[in-house]
């Protein structure tokens, strides 16, 4: 008799604690998981995460849509904070991904699986926005592996609707291990969720050199043993059933911001007017290359090319223009807007280079630079 009652309670205990890293993962990576806003066809809202600290995020392409549309894309973070993207990492539209730098640094990140480990049947959650029910966490399981046209993706059936596409799919590890999508080409039923293998953004980065600077290599929170304070915690968490949202119960723990909405609201509205600014720099672009057409070496050419760019959030293509006016003639301008593109990328140690090259040239009689070196380069 003994031996049966500690048989049931072992049981009990083992379900409930196996359940509990749901509930762990929401509590871990929410702050890593964002709204992602952008001007498309199909909707301004989507689901993307933060996989680096220097804030390199991770959504779906036809989120985004336009490459060409970086300045009218940003995100919304779970305490409600705004952060505009900066420039294209990489992308595969095929594929249905893109990866995307925000401002700011010591984001929160998530943590990279290998998606050739997962079999059938293994247990997932997702974390996403479906409909705007902001940071919703849903759990199911992969219901098939598969792949179509080279292109692998995992069938799974956590809930998935407008909204939730270019958010994580984690496996029971706690690691991101697919890129959930609500739009797929080989969609054969409206109840099923797809997600493309996190595997394809592996090999993006390595493709590309690079080196993220952090993965939150954190494991779960421990497992804790049931008591009297806790009993009522478990016994919730032995309702989360497959596909049940359980955004609610997690919220007990980390509450999403009361501005998430409002402020993603505030952004389409910005992002409509930057759209029509930044067709005047689209404008402004074309006329650069006719004048570099005429005169190839006129160095002021590629420095008007190289802030139109910057203008366009394109910093790796400015960075190019600037190198170029100042191969031909160095300016003090060319080495501050070369030096202000470098800052947006977080290059800190060549911004301030570039910025003392500036003051140089321009004899300290330009206050802006000076005050600036002064600011950031102590």
């Amino acid at each position: 008799m003994k031996l049966r009652n500690i048989l049931i309670i072992f049981i009990f205990t083992s379900l409930s604690l196996a359940e509990e890293w749901v509930t762990n993962i929401y509590n871990n990576y929410a702050n890593a998981v964002v709204v992602v806003i952008a001007l498309v066809d199909n909707g301004c809202l989507g689901s993307g995460f933060i996989i680096d600290k220097t804030g390199l995020v991770v959504t779906n392409f036809h989120v985004v849509e336009d490459i060409n549309k970086i300045p009218e894309i940003g995100v919304v973070k779970l305490d409600g904070s705004i952060h505009l993207a900066t420039d294209i990492i990489a992308y595969d539209k095929d594929i249905d991904f893109v990866i995307f730098k925000i401002e700011g640094d010591n984001h929160e990140t998530v943590k990279l699986g290998d998606s050739d480990e997962i079999q059938m049947g293994d247990d997932v959650v997702a974390l996403g926005h479906p409909k705007k029910e902001f940071y919703s966490l849903t759990k199911g399981i992969i219901s098939q592996i598969r792949t179509k046209d080279e292109i692998k993706y995992f069938q799974h059936d956590s809930s998935i609707e407008g909204g939730s596409s270019g958010g994580p799919l984690f496996n029971n590890k706690g690691k991101v291990i697919g890129i959930n999508t609500l739009i797929h080409k080989y969609r054969t039923a409206g109840d099923l969720g797809y997600a493309i293998v996190i595997n394809y953004i592996t090999n993006a980065l390595k493709q590309n050199n690079i080196t993220l600077s952090t993965f939150t290599d954190r494991g779960l929170l421990s497992q804790i043993s049931p008591t009297s304070k806790n009993q009522d915690k478990i016994a919730q968490n032995r309702r989360i059933n497959k596909g049940q949202d359980v955004s609610a119960k997690s919220r007990e723990a980390v509450e999403p911001s009361n501005n998430i909405e409002s402020r993603s609201s505030i952004l389409c509205d910005i992002n409509v007017a930057a759209q029509k600014q930044s067709i005047n720099y689209h404008q402004a672009k074309k006329q650069n290359l006719v004048d570099l057409k005429l005169d190839p070496k006129n160095s002021t050419a590629y420095l008007d090319l190289g802030i139109t760019l910057l203008h366009l959030q394109s910093n790796y293509e400015a960075i190019d223009n600037f190198n170029l006016s100042i191969d031909l003639k160095p300016t003090n301008q060319a080495y501050y807007y070369r030096a202000l593109a470098k800052g947006k990328l977080g290059k800190h140690y060549e911004m301030c280079a570039d910025l003392r090259r500036a003051d140089r040239l321009n004899h300290r009689q330009s206050k802006n630079i000076d005050d600036l070196v002064k600011k950031y380069c102590k």
